[in-house]
């Protein structure tokens, strides 16, 4: 813990006036933080199933933990799936929305298919923050390897 609260400080301690150095370095030590919280949280369901399976469902307040299949449902063929789902929807499109997950096209995808058209069924949005009313920020990161020019 004692290495957090330092973590904490050093964080604390960035400001518009602190030298990239700084920033730097709390950006490399929060991100291998971030690696290592990963890895042990890996290694501790890898645990947590092996003492499940040898002493049963574990239960805390209102969780139950146990040992279950990772399940992954997809389309089998999507194309297909679309004509079935518009077909079934006998023209209610609202029922064929329904039918639709969130995000359901791609943004991307749908702007090189639509071309000029895509402004008409996309919009943009900038969240607000909860607590100020004012623009979330975020900080966003450009990897220039994946860039094209």
């Amino acid at each position: 813990m004692t290495e957090l609260k330092e973590l904490n400080k050093t964080v604390l301690a960035i400001n518009d006036e602190s030298d990239a150095a700084k920033v730097c370095e709390a950006l490399d030590t929060i991100d291998a933080y971030k690696r290592a919280i990963r890895e042990l949280d890996k290694l501790f369901k890898e645990a947590m199933i092996d003492w499940i399976n040898a002493n049963g469902e574990l239960t805390i307040g209102e969780k139950r933990y146990y040992v279950g299949n990772t399940k992954k449902t997809k389309p089998v063929n999507l194309e297909r799936l679309c004509e079935a789902a518009i077909t079934h929807a006998e023209g209610d499109f609202g029922a064929f929305a329904d039918a639709l997950s969130a995000n359901a096209f791609k943004p991307g995808a749908c702007k090189a298919l639509l071309g000029d058209e895509w402004g008409q069924h996309f919009i943009v949005e900038v969240v607000d923050d909860v607590k100020t009313g004012k623009p979330k920020k975020d900080i966003k990161v450009i990897d220039e390897r994946f860039t094209k020019g």
